[in-house]
Parts: structure tokens; C-alpha cells; sequence
């Protein structure tokens, strides 16, 4: 399984991950970088070894989840 952080206004991979905390990690330190604007446009989808690709979350969304990951860390 990766998870794959998507720019999804144009269409390009942000990043891949072996796991879905380490790609929120990467929301909420661009977040803390650049604000949430510039994340925006961002999703989070889990690819299976199949090839199954799954939505988890997007823009407000996935900043939410995010930022309340962090908080537990």
C-alpha cells in the first residue's frame, strides 16, 4: 500500500508515502510553511499493490485531518 499526496489543480504528484501519518506529516509542515492556501487543491489517496486507488480526504478536509494528526503526536 503508498499514499500519494495529489495537487489535484494540476493534476501532478506532490509526494508518496510508505504510510498515510507520514503523508499528513507532510500536509501539516507545508501547512506550517506556507498556509493553507497553498494546500488547498491537495489529496490524499491510498494505492493498493493491486493498483485500487481509494480517496481519503481533500482540501478542507484533509488539512483538518492533518493538523488534528499533529496534535496527537
Amino acid at each position: 500500500m503508498i499514499y500519494i499526496l495529489l495537487d489535484t489543480r494540476v493534476g501532478n504528484y506532490v509526494g508518496t508515502f510508505r504510510s498515510a501519518a507520514e503523508a499528513l506529516a507532510d500536509v501539516r509542515d507545508t501547512v506550517a510553511q506556507f498556509g493553507r492556501g497553498y494546500v488547498a487543491d491537495w489529496a490524499l489517496v491510498e494505492k493498493s499493490e493491486a493498483g485500487v486507488v481509494t480517496a481519503i480526504a481533500e482540501g478542507d478536509e484533509l488539512i483538518r485531518r492533518a493538523l488534528t494528526a499533529g496534535a496527537n503526536v
